[in-house]
């Protein structure tokens, strides 16, 4: 075999399109939830612990270079990770991951009219998420324990009518915890505290409303965030993919990072330098 024939093979393997994916995918969930965790567990403390006469020139700067990197991070993940999920479950390449090795399907390629209603509910059901927030008002804790309830009924409608595998299902789980935490990035935190800094730079008073909103949408993320790391990479693990009810792993993690977050944002509150 000629060199130029083994640098063809060589590319192939390499898969440079994948590859490329999932750095910037990489990159950008680093700095993303990197923000996320910063913002959420020493901002708020941060501001409270300056002089009130330093803050209209220091929030706003802080506020404003971090939402930017937030809202443009979130977004480079999100669609990196689409493109990941196109390139590794809906191509034809790829048929033996979407279908359960037991399903009438397997190593069939899934039909665009079933991966479009999988596709679409990542959105679709971004409204019943809403829902359950406004409902649940300043009782973060309440809400996400209704959307992760919501989550797990999402799994079980790919694994019972789609007859998905369990690494297809865990995968899109993950992607819907990641589609609703960054809508609530561009929808609700960085427009919210990007109206307050402005307001503050200005020198008129901050809206005590904004404020509580973009926290509590803030502190859901926080709550999301440890699921959904651990979903984006536990696909890799045989005993995670291994279990017969993959119903109560996942919901045992959506409780997990609840309890997580919780904890964490508690010792920061209570952190003295």
């Amino acid at each position: 075999m000629d060199s130029l024939a083994q640098w063809s093979l060589l590319a192939d393997g390499l898969d440079y399109d994948q590859l490329l994916y999932r750095w910037v995918h990489l990159i950008g969930g680093v700095i993303w939830i990197g923000m996320l965790f910063s913002f959420t567990l020493v901002h708020q403390n941060a501001v409270a612990a300056l002089d009130p006469a330093e803050r209209p020139r220091v929030v706003p700067e802080y506020v404003l270079r971090t939402m930017f990197w937030f809202e443009w991070a979130s977004l480079a993940t999100w669609l990196t990770g689409v493109a990941l999920l196109m390139k590794l479950y809906y191509s034809s390449k790829s048929a033996p991951l979407m279908y359960a090795s037991s399903s009438e399907f397997a190593g069939v390629n899934m039909p665009w009219s079933e991966i479009s209603v999988v596709f679409g509910l990542l959105f679709a059901l971004f409204p019943v998420y809403e829902l359950l927030s406004r409902c649940a008002g300043k009782h973060a804790e309440l809400s996400h324990l209704a959307w992760s309830a919501v989550t797990v009924g999402y799994g079980v409608y790919l694994d019972s009518f789609l007859q998905m595998s369990n690494r297809a299902i865990l995968i899109h789980i993950g992607a819907l915890l990641g589609t609703t935490m960054v809508a609530n990035v561009w929808l609700h935190v960085a427009p919210l505290l990007r109206r307050n800094a402005l307001a503050v730079r200005e020198g008129r008073a901050p809206l005590a409303a904004d404020l509580e909103r973009a926290g509590i949408r803030a502190r859901h993320n926080l709550y999301m965030a440890t699921p959904l790391l651990l979903l984006m990479v536990s696909v890799h693990q045989e005993r995670l993919l291994g279990f017969e009810r993959w119903q109560a792993p996942v919901a045992v993690l959506m409780v997990l990072g609840l309890g997580v977050g919780w904890t964490l944002r508690a010792a920061s509150a209570h952190l003295r330098p």
